[in-house]
């Protein structure tokens, strides 16, 4: 397999303190970045790689001819930039029918290795996933299949907290889109442009670092997960249903108005987010397939919680939604996070466990029924049970191993009991 890192770009916000650096050059841990990713490649089998450069391009070729003296490495600088896309158009002749698409300025320990093993090499992908500024980033929305249906640009609101994370699988066939048209921008023009366009979502660390508050950020990330590591921390990741935990249990919502979200818990989400603990939402949701709500309004409602997530920086890794209820059967073709596992059947954690590799032994199910419980129990989960109004209609003989009055107080004691 063949990748391809685009190291064009001119840093324009790193400016001030990375005047003469090209972004790929700069360092993380004594090492540049384009270093750690070339290692990366090549540790899990990548091993032909082309460098497409522009800005300071001799201080590149420099860094290859230093520390990769007799890898497979080739670089071709433009004359004049063209932008994302156009380099990759300019540099078609030199790429290889399926290849690895890398942007240089971000930092990621991302599997490379399973993200070709798990995609179709007839298809184009594109790695998504959460982020903490959705406003400043371009969004996706996804069918039930993964495939790309809608990209909500920069500044949009009301959009699904989905971003492109800078790493793609691509068909050389997506090249061939504005044949005439030069300076091309790689979404704009060419992923755009392609009607099958996939998504692969990743939970590994993908950031990147294209101004000095974000640069700040990664290595303000590093240490934390530097540290995870050192100590093998006692999480993996936390599972966390709904309402009752996230917003008011208030019984089937209706109106918007009703939706009524805990800042407590979004600050709680916030604080897993900082120490790189993947969280994911787990819910029933059975009023869609009885039909109490319309999956108009679903959608509403899940979108006001990212929304209110992302205005404390906060996101879920990912969702599972089950709205089966006995034999009424829920399904929507444009909407990519339904599963057929309703709880207290472990199914939802399970397929989350299979996808992103998890340790269930690790990890908790924070919930505020007996369901819930029931369900973390099931998976191999450790449990805790919020209090709520549903604790009145707590049947099924399972015990939780802690018990709060609200998700902050629980994640602020797992955390504490983690160290």
């Amino acid at each position: 397999m063949q990748a391809v890192i685009l190291c064009g770009g001119k840093g324009k916000r790193l400016k001030s303190k990375y005047k003469s650096t090209p972004k790929v050059l700069i360092k993380f841990k004594s090492k540049s970045n384009l270093e750690i990713l070339i290692n990366n490649l090549y540790a899990q089998g990548i091993n032909e790689i082309l460098l497409l450069t522009n800005y300071l391009d001799c201080k590149i070729k420099k860094e290859v001819e230093k520390k990769f003296k007799n890898k497979n490495i080739r670089i071709l600088s433009e004359k004049i930039y063209s932008g994302t896309g156009g380099a990759l158009k300019e540099s078609s002749n030199y790429i290889k029918k399926n290849f690895i698409l890398v942007l240089g300025d971000i930092y990621t320990n991302f599997n490379f290795k399973n993200f070709v093993k798990n995609c179709n090499k007839k298809k184009s992908y594109v790695v998504v996933h959460p982020n903490s500024h959705p406003d400043d980033s371009d969004t996706v929305e996804l069918s039930n299949k993964n495939k790309i249906i809608r990209v909500f640009k920069k500044k949009q609101i009301n959009k699904p907290n989905l971003a492109m994370a800078g790493i793609y699988l691509l068909n050389k066939k997506i090249l061939n889109f504005n044949k005439k048209k030069k300076n091309l921008d790689l979404t704009k023009d060419i992923l755009l442009k392609n009607k099958n366009l996939y998504a692969y979502n990743s939970i590994d660390y993908i950031k990147d670092y294209g101004s000095i508050k974000r640069l700040n950020t990664v290595r303000k990330d590093l240490k934390i997960l530097q540290s995870n590591s050192r100590r093998k921390s006692r999480i993996n990741s936390i599972f966390v249903d709904r309402d009752g935990v996230m917003n008011r249990e208030l019984g089937v919502i209706k109106k918007m108005k009703n939706f009524d979200i805990f800042d407590d818990s979004l600050e709680a989400i916030n604080k897993l987010n900082r120490k790189q603990i993947p969280c994911f939402l787990v819910s029933n949701q059975a009023a869609l397939s009885k039909k109490l709500i319309s999956f108009k309004f679903f959608k509403k409602i899940h979108r006001r919680l990212e929304f209110k997530l992302s205005s404390k920086k906060a996101f879920f890794n990912d969702y599972l939604y089950c709205p089966n209820f006995k034999n009424l059967k829920f399904i929507e073709k444009n909407f990519n996070y339904f599963s057929k596992f309703r709880k207290p059947n472990p199914g939802m954690i399970l397929s989350l466990k299979k996808r992103y590799k998890l340790n269930l032994k690790k990890s908790y199910f924070i919930g505020d029924s007996d369901k819930d419980i029931a369900t973390g129990i099931r998976a191999g989960c450790k449990t805790v049970l919020i209090r709520s109004p549903k604790l009145k209609d707590y049947k099924l003989d399972v015990k939780p191993d802690y018990v709060f009055n609200d998700l902050k107080k629980a994640i602020n004691y797992l955390l504490r009991r983690s160290k």
